[in-house]
């Protein structure tokens, strides 16, 4: 548990014993530390894949909008409190305004008791600004 919270299990004791549950004759500790060691490097290895695989198939000056929806259905399905907000940086008006359309045609985020979806730019009225900030 304490590794899935970010511990480093690397950590060695102070009298230089690799493993700190071995030192301490610990065995089954110690070997539940390595067995989740070597599944979170295999996790990431696959992650750090994926990623590379993704990122040769998509341009990288343009916003991939689906991955964006996506990303954002999952960071609102994984919340437990159903409230927040999540402020989405993007490099243009363009964009903006293709996300938001995204947004607004996707039936998970068309109910507007759950969402809603405020545009900040320059290019926006100003009376439209300040609902960033109420």
């Amino acid at each position: 548990m304490l590794h899935s919270l970010g511990a480093d299990w690397k950590l060695k004791s102070k009298d230089g014993a690799s493993e700190l549950a071995e030192a301490e004759n610990k065995l089954e500790a110690a070997q539940i530390i390595r067995e989740h060691a070597e599944n979170s490097q295999s996790d990431s290895q696959q992650a750090q894949q994926l990623l590379d695989k993704y990122m040769a198939t998509i341009n990288p000056e343009q916003v991939d909008v689906s991955l964006v929806l996506q990303l954002i259905r999952k960071i609102c399905g994984d919340s437990e409190d159903g409230g927040g907000a999540i402020l989405l940086f993007l490099p243009g008006w363009d964009d903006i305004n293709k996300t938001r359309q995204r947004l607004l045609d996707s039936p998970f985020f068309k109910d507007t008791s759950k969402f809603d979806i405020i545009c900040l730019h320059s290019m926006v009225p100003a009376g439209d600004r300040r609902k960033c900030i109420n």
